[in-house]
């Protein structure tokens, strides 16, 4: 099929303590609710504990002590500036993200796809960098937009397909995340899922090559061997990403780990089917890099599917050092397989995430030499 690889990071500007973290979410909520002890207390309850998550990275200087406020002036408005305000960062950050990751790097990809369910403006950062380098009738830019954790399953789809049709012997298609999640924070909404959204999301940028066929990058990557993506049924109102006035509102049920579960197992199986494969031949023997939707996803499926912790410490890692920074979270955890020397060529690497509909999207992918 193709193969993933070359993967860049590049970190948020601000890199904040859980701890410290959770202290300026509670003095937030405070400005409405007038009990930052009550909010202490709600946050230790449904919030995610620094044990699980070490520090959050965020583009924002908001949420570090003493640092302007761009965004979370609360003490004027309780909920911070509006949409239009928020999306002007957005705006400048992604560009900023573009500009950094093709510095220095004068070869077009043939494609170009942009991920992000965070901050949306035409033209977007990836047509603008293509216009100022000139690349206009070389790459072509796609934009792969609100799709939620999930999204770089059916990014890798897409761009796997374009380079494996495209005529030219040799095609590259790059595929660059910008998660700004922070930008999203409203302290006035109080409902218990905000508290794990609000503890939870991180902000976080990448970009990564997808090459066709039996072509390698720069270094050993990640070839796909079947990708699979569902929609579970009666599930439409169990997850949701909606806009509002004020910013972008996460919606999340309870019933999501029963309706993951009601499926993940048939899934599995159909997934490996796909390359006439046996899911529980092949299974004590895999890596599960699943998307973190938090810790209690992660804690579900080790459970569920009778994993070891082994299995599914990639994972935990990158919630641990990151937190959930969306679409982008599932290639940070194949760019740490990538750069694990303790992990052997051709290793079978199951990758699943979850996002609204609900989606459930995996791919099948070994490790290269």
């Amino acid at each position: 099929m193709f193969s993933i690889t070359d993967f860049r990071i590049l970190r948020p500007e601000y890199s904040i303590d859980q701890a410290q973290s959770l202290e300026w979410i509670a003095a937030a909520h405070s400005k409405t609710s007038m009990n930052i002890d009550y909010e202490r207390r709600l946050l230790r309850r449904l919030g995610c504990s620094p044990s699980n998550i070490a520090h959050r990275g965020h583009d924002l200087p908001d949420y570090a002590d003493g640092a302007e406020r761009l965004l979370f002036d609360t003490a004027a408005a309780p909920t911070g500036h509006g949409l239009e305000v928020r999306l002007r960062f957005f705006e400048k950050k992604a560009e900023e993200y573009f500009n950094r990751f093709y510095e220095g790097d004068s070869n077009s990809p043939q494609y170009l796809f942009h991920v992000t369910c965070t901050g949306y403006v035409s033209p977007s950062a990836a047509q603008t960098l293509v216009s100022k380098r000139g690349w206009g009738r070389s790459c072509q830019v796609t934009h792969l937009y609100h799709m939620g954790c999930s999204a770089a399953i059916p990014a890798i789809r897409i761009a796997g397909n374009h380079v494996s049709a495209a005529p030219r012997e040799m095609s590259r298609a790059d595929i660059v995340h910008t998660e700004l999640c922070s930008l999203h924070f409203n302290p006035t909404l109080h409902a218990p899922e905000q508290y794990v959204v609000q503890s939870l999301f991180a902000d976080g940028a990448i970009r990564y090559s997808v090459l066709p066929g039996t072509h390698r990058g720069r270094n050993p990557g990640l070839r796909v061997k079947a990708l699979l993506e569902w929609l579970t049924p009666d599930s439409l109102n169990a997850m949701s990403w909606r806009l509002s006035d004020i910013s972008f509102v996460m919606g999340l049920s309870a019933e999501v780990p029963g309706l993951i579960a009601s499926q993940l197992e048939t899934y599995l199986e159909a997934l490996f089917e796909k390359v006439q494969l046996d899911y529980s031949t092949e299974k004590p023997r895999a890596l599960f890099l699943i998307h973190p939707g938090g810790p209690k996803i992660l804690d579900f499926v080790e459970k569920e599917l009778a994993l070891t912790p082994t299995q599914l410490r990639h994972s935990r890692q990158v919630l641990q050092n990151y937190g959930n920074m969306s679409s982008a979270t599932l290639p940070h955890i194949w760019a740490a397989v990538c750069g694990d020397a303790g992990i052997a060529a051709g290793t079978q690497l199951i990758s699943i995430a979850f996002g609204p509909g609900l989606t459930i999207a995996g791919a099948l992918l070994e490790k290269e030499s």
